[in-house]
């Protein structure tokens, strides 16, 4: 297997001798053996695929390279079956020609040299050497001076490892993370919770139960009975507190097990996760975590109480929570999707948890906040009209949000407050419907930006930086 070293001077034996390989193949044999080496790599992380793949890059013969295609070939067909998570290491590039690039492997075959400062004074060479075995290298474009790295086995191997990461960090989505944003994310309309309804909802890629307490208050708590892991929603409110269809065991809505049937003592166990939850602008809220890290979201330049408005489910995006919510900020999208005649505030002021921003003109006022990560709220007047708009979004999984929106005039307003709204509801669902063929089928990737993205890449960087919490499993 002279093509899985990359010194190009030794034989295999020397290699072998020398601990830079771990077994040395019959001839006639080594493609057997290589693909069986490279099964259970194929079907761990894509970083594994090519890290495998880039050692092996340097093949002496025609016949070596075409063995190694195979290799690669074999592996992508590996990666390609159903629950893989492979597959994105052979799909994520278009085939070129050449063994080079349907490997994807390094455009160098001498270290690259990125010189940086140790400490704030020393500068030194950071290399990144051509091959994982190498026992040294030497620095050809490095102009600190230093010109032999002199790298152990062990740090080139880290090196290259640390390359090729950092090569997927940089295309790395903020969904492709565990767990979901710390934010307030709607659950259900509050009409929908009349006396005793107990709702069923899937969210955060589980589900909850979501009820009103004994004082009225909405509860939302995880839907998977402690006993055997039914579903509670499909029980009922006994005394303010829900009970298991299955065995009637009872939690109030602190999430704790009040009432076992059969008897004998509670277990300390016998307990369901409860969100912090709220009501407002006709929605019941729920945060994931233990407990708040804000208030709940808020349309700007008015408060609640002002407002005559209506809530409305829009239905289900097959896209994560987060990507509708940059609209609030693509003001680009606003005059060539919708043709509005918009402009774009000189900046926008991000902080921990939200995004506001101002827009005034001869013919308009807009102000703009952005709530969480899922929640894009509006305060518009026009031609002396005020008008007030809320979309948000709930995460069903990683890849699917349950999308809300609110629209809302000021109650103390003149003319026809329900004419006003009906005609503020239908100018929103005219965006929504321009929206969704776009939303409802891209697949998402913060590519090549301009400079009049620099709202959107700033709003892209506040999400990849936004706390999560992992919701608690059945």
């Amino acid at each position: 297997m002279r093509y899985m070293l990359t010194g190009a001077d030794w034989s295999a034996d020397e290699a072998y001798r020398m601990g830079l390989v771990q077994e040395v193949t019959a001839p006639g044999q080594q493609l057997d053996r290589a693909i069986d080496f490279a099964k259970p790599i194929a079907t761990a992380a894509p970083l594994g695929v090519r890290t495998l793949l880039s050692s092996a890059h340097r093949g002496l013969s025609e016949s070596e390279k075409l063995a190694l295609s195979d290799i690669a070939t074999g592996i992508c067909s590996i990666a390609e079956k159903p629950g893989s998570s492979g597959i994105s290491a052979c799909t994520a590039r278009e085939p070129r020609a050449g063994l080079r690039g349907a490997l994807a492997l390094p455009a160098h075959s001498a270290p690259i040299c990125s010189p940086r400062y140790d400490n704030g004074s020393a500068r030194t060479c950071s290399a990144v050497p051509s091959s994982p075995f190498s026992a040294s290298t030497r620095c050809r474009d490095c102009s600190c001076g230093r010109r032999d790295a002199a790298l152990t086995n062990g740090q080139n191997r880290r090196n290259q490892m640390k390359a090729l990461d950092d090569e997927q960090q940089v295309n790395r989505l903020p969904v492709d993370d565990p767990g979901f944003h710390q934010s307030w994310f709607p659950v259900a309309r509050a009409r929908e919770l009349g006396s005793g309804a107990v709702l069923g909802v899937d969210f955060l890629g589980t589900r909850v139960a979501v009820y009103r307490g004994p004082t009225g208050k909405p509860v939302v708590q995880s839907a998977w009975c402690p006993h055997l892991g039914a579903d509670l929603s499909i029980g009922e409110i006994v005394n303010g507190q829900i009970r298991c269809a299955y065995h009637h065991w009872r939690f109030d809505d602190a999430g704790i097990c009040a009432d076992i049937p059969t008897g004998g003592k509670i277990p300390r166990g016998a307990r369901i996760f409860t969100y912090p939850s709220a009501e407002a602008w006709g929605l019941v809220w729920a945060f994931n975590g233990e407990r708040p890290l804000f208030d709940v979201p808020r349309i700007p330049g008015i408060e609640e109480r002002e407002v005559a408005f209506e809530p409305h489910l829009r239905g289900v995006r097959p896209v994560p929570h987060w990507v509708p919510t940059s609209n609030g900020v693509d003001f680009q999208h606003l005059r060539t999707l919708h043709n509005l005649p918009t402009g774009a505030p000189e900046a926008i002021e991000v902080l921990d948890y939200s995004i506001e921003y101002h827009i005034e003109t001869a013919s308009y006022r807009q102000l703009g906040l952005i709530t969480g990560t899922n929640v894009s709220a509006q305060y518009l007047r026009r031609a002396g009209v005020d008008s007030f708009m809320l979309f948000a979004g709930a995460p069903i999984d990683q890849q699917r949000t349950r999308s809300f929106f609110v629209v809302g005039v000021r109650r103390d307003g003149d003319g026809d407050l329900r004419l006003q709204i009906d005609g503020l509801r239908s100018f929103v669902e005219k965006l929504l419907a321009e929206d969704e063929p776009i939303l409802n089928t891209m697949r998402f990737k913060q590519g090549v930006m301009v400079a009049s993205d620099r709202h959107l890449s700033r709003y892209f960087k506040y999400v990849s930086e936004f706390p999560k919490y992992g919701p608690p499993g059945p």
